[in-house]
């Protein structure tokens, strides 16, 4: 939101979003604006994608927890015996 001075004040991510854009339009890149703003467009979707991802991964976790498959046999630990040779 602007100031009294018309100066707005930058975040964290908004700041790190200019210094991508800087970075590929002046940088070695030289990537075009419709360019950049597809770059950016496919970061947010995979920062969401992951997201996603995450909560589907916690969701499954849970309901193996609550409903074990049958199908899959829980396998006891077995003890190991080391004979020494004489």
């Amino acid at each position: 939101m602007p100031g009294r001075l018309g100066i707005e004040v930058l975040g964290g991510d908004q700041l790190l979003r200019l210094a991508l854009l800087l970075r590929l339009g002046k940088g070695e890149e030289g990537i075009n604006h419709a360019g950049i703003k597809r770059i950016i467009e496919l970061e947010s979707a995979m920062a969401n994608m992951a997201i996603e991802v995450a909560q589907l991964r916690i969701e499954v976790d849970a309901l193996i927890k609550e409903n074990p498959p049958k199908s899959l046999v829980t396998r006891r630990k077995s003890e190991v015996i080391v004979y020494k040779e004489d």
